[in-house]
């Protein structure tokens, strides 16, 4: 009864902790899985947490993509502001610099006779400009303006700094009017592209044509600033030389260019300013100024004029076109100015939504999470309590209307239907140890009569019917063991006669196809040299019609070139006949030099020899003419023999080619069949080899198998003698059944196998 104990014991235990409802093993495998992710041992709350840190990251992406353009709007309207003050102070420099260099110019023009007063007064200005500069530079961030508009500021800057040296020799006159002009227009080229450079950040077409209007305005300023000075030289001195005049003239014509891209750019508003000004009286007066220089450099009308007058009509003007640029300078300044105010208030705007938004977020994933994470732990409390096995308290469960109280109400009535299912797993428990547990202690013992007729319910009569069935199982498989054996020893009897048999024959058919394959190695290799033979012997034709090809160029090359020489004797046999006609010619000539030598008499005769000496010459060079073409003809006729020879041996060598390539394409195909035979050799006797490899492993395979046989005889022993402790309805036939003489079993029916080589008779069911 130990082992029974032991049983019911073990049974207790498995049933008292069985969960029908599957929430012991939920808990295990949540127990086993913890840790498995990150996701998975994170709270309720934290997971709220995060899913509400999408959409709010989302939102912050959003507003921080507004926030980083207004950013960009704000650095754009920052440049903007500081580009347009610092080009304004620039222009004002630039201002000054023109009439200072006008100034300089007057002065300089009437040997200091006139602007003597003016001119100190004037550079105060300009260094009282250049100072305003300078704080307006050191208002703004270095970031406020391009490095190429920074270079050209910082140019203009030391140039006026420099002043003060080219100042001194203006008033020792020790330069002329061009070279002071020249230094004052390379500072104020500075400025006008300091001015371009600064202007570049704008961003919008409106700026943009705003931009291009001052420029307009500043560059015909500047060119009115020059034609001051030209104006002032030549007015001073009173007559225009003629390369003054044509700088005098190409100035009014940029101012006339300047205009009309003043008026392409501009508003309505300030098109009607530059039209006032140039209908202003100072702008007439400046236009009789250049009439009667006109008058006077293309008439030659004496200047009697007053360069002073000329002086302030054109600096009055110049002051009006300044009185523009600045109009149009601080409009550029006020806009950039107010689009840094807008900037600045949508970045406030921005940041106290971003602040708004995220403390609304924050408050509702709160609330939410709290309503959420207080209910889900009085649930998993709950839960935890029936896991445990108390399932005679009532649980605390969330109150309310909603999903979670639902299951809370769910969770209450599994406790319920646990504790009723308790109850009655204990009245099964002991039932099930008293009836199965009986039948297992006696099937242990090895008795299969004993069977279970406990009145067992539910899925335990099914237990109940499963051991009776299988303990049915058992004791017809153990009389079938018995049968069995008996039939596989005489089966495993023949079995080995007949594989020492096989065996014997194996060893045979191995012998006699491992000579087959030597014989058929033999003649593979004597074929495979064959056919080497033949490949060597296709190469050697092969070469013998490479060698023919190149004698047939060889001499085809060979009538090329007597053709060249034939051709070539042509052209010498054309010089020859030119040189007998120079010969018979040269004769003619001789004839006629000694018939005027005769006339001559005593005086020619001198003249008549050599006459006579030339005329020889030339009947001896129309001789050799005529040998030359002689030998020149047999050269050509034994060339022609020598060409036709060529052509022979071609035609010769053309017939060896066709031979020696039949030669060849015979050779290639017993070259070709040699190999195919060789391969197919090959092929069988690989095929050979493997057939003597497979038969000895079916020799080794034949004597394992008769080995096996033998063994199989002791193991069917063994197993009818473990069968005898086993108790079944047919134990007395099978203690009645005997041995036979010569040791073999006999079965429960009174079978006996039959001897090896005897035929066996079917086995009755």
């Amino acid at each position: 009864m130990g082992r029974y104990s032991d049983m019911t014991s073990k049974a207790d235990k498995v049933f008292i902790d069985e969960d029908p409802s599957g929430l012991s093993a939920i808990s295990k495998n949540h127990r086993k899985t913890e840790g498995a992710s990150v996701l998975s041992n994170m709270s309720i709350s934290r997971r709220l947490l995060l899913i509400s840190v999408f959409p709010a990251l989302a939102a912050l992406f959003l507003i921080a993509g507004d926030v980083s353009s207004l950013f960009d709007q704000r650095a754009q309207a920052v440049r903007l502001a500081g580009a347009a003050h610092i080009a304004a102070g620039v222009s004002d420099l630039v201002h000054e610099l023109q009439r200072e260099r006008g100034l300089s110019a007057g002065y300089t023009g009437s040997g200091g006779a006139k602007f003597a007063e003016e001119l100190p007064r004037q550079r105060a200005a300009t260094d009282a400009s250049l100072a305003a500069l300078e704080t307006e530079l050191a208002d703004y961030e270095a970031s406020a303006v391009s490095e190429e508009a920074a270079e050209h500021v910082l140019d203009l800057q030391n140039g006026v700094r420099a002043l003060s040296t080219m100042r001194g020799r203006i008033d020792d006159m020790a330069l002329t009017v061009p070279e002071l002009a020249g230094a004052y227009t390379g500072l104020v080229n500075d400025g006008l592209r300091s001015i371009e450079t600064l202007l570049e950040v704008g961003s919008d077409e409106a700026q943009s044509r705003e931009a291009d209007a001052y420029l307009a305005v500043i560059h015909a300023k500047e060119d009115a600033g020059l034609e001051r000075a030209m104006g002032a030289t030549g007015f001073g001195a009173g007559a225009f030389p003629a390369p003054i005049y044509r700088k005098f003239v190409s100035l009014i014509a940029l101012q006339d260019d300047e205009f009309r891209r003043f008026g392409l750019a501009a508003t309505a508003e300030q098109i009607a300013e530059l039209e006032r000004v140039l209908a202003s009286p100072a702008s007439q007066t400046v236009q009789q100024f250049r009439d009667g220089a006109h008058r006077s450099a293309l008439e030659g009308e004496p200047l009697n004029v007053d360069a002073a007058r000329w002086w302030t009509a054109i600096t009055k003007k110049i002051d009006d076109l300044k009185t523009i640029d600045s109009s149009i300078g601080e409009h550029m300044v006020a806009v950039a100015d107010a689009q840094k105010r807008s900037a600045d208030l949508q970045l406030l705007l921005n940041a106290l939504a971003i602040l708004l938004v995220g403390g609304v977020l924050a408050t509702l994933v709160f609330l939410i999470g709290r309503s959420i994470v207080v209910p889900l732990r009085q649930i998993g409390d709950a839960t935890d309590s029936i896991a445990r096995g108390q399932l005679d308290d009532a649980l605390p469960l969330p109150a309310g209307r909603n999903e979670l109280v639902d299951l809370g109400q769910s969770v209450d009535a599994l406790r319920s239907q646990l504790k009723a299912a308790e109850e009655a797993k204990a009245e099964q428990t002991r039932l099930i140890c008293d009836s199965i547990g009986t039948g297992l202690d006696a099937l242990a013992k090895g008795d299969l009569t004993h069977r279970v007729e406990a009145d067992l319910i539910g899925p335990f009569a099914g237990l109940k019917q499963n051991f009776n069935q299988a303990v049915d199982g058992l004791h017809d498989l153990m009389g079938s063991i018995v049968r069995t054996a008996v039939e596989i020893r005489a089966s495993s009897s023949e079995i080995s006669q007949a594989s020492e048999d096989l065996a014997r024959r194996t060893e045979s058919n191995a012998a006699s196809l491992e000579q087959t394959a030597a014989t058929l190695c033999d003649v593979e290799g004597r074929l495979q040299s064959t056919a080497s033979a033949a490949g060597e012997t296709v190469r050697q034709a092969d070469e013998a019609m490479a060698r023919v090809g190149d004698g047939r160029a060889i001499a085809a090359d060979a009538v090329q070139a007597m053709s060249r020489v034939s051709e070539s004797a042509e052209g010498i046999d054309t010089v020859i006949e030119g040189l007998d006609k120079i010969a018979f010619q040269t004769r003619v000539l001789a004839m006629n030099a000694a018939v005027e030598a005769g006339r001559a008499g005593e005086a020619g005769r001198g003249f008549a020899v050599v006459a006579d000496l030339v005329s020889s010459l030339a009947m001896r060079a129309e001789e050799e003419a005529k040998n030359a073409r002689s030998q020149l003809t047999v050269t050509q006729t034994e060339v022609g023999l020598a060409v036709e020879s060529v052509e022979r041996v071609d035609g010769a060598l053309d017939t060896i080619h066709d031979g020696v390539n039949k030669v060849n394409e015979l050779l290639g195909r017993m070259a070709e069949d040699n190999q195919a035979q060789s391969s197919s050799l090959s092929e069988i006797s690989s095929a050979v080899n493997t057939m003597d490899k497979s038969t000895q492993q079916n020799a080794a395979m034949v004597e394992e198998t008769s080995a096996a046989a033998r063994n199989l005889d002791t193991e069917i022993d063994a197993l009818v003698g473990h069968t005898e402790r086993f108790k079944t309805s047919v134990s007395s036939e099978r203690d009645t059944a005997s041995r036979p003489a010569g040791g073999r079993l006999s079965g429960p029916d009174g079978w006996a196998p039959p001897m090896a080589g005897t035929v066996r008779e079917p086995v009755a069911a």
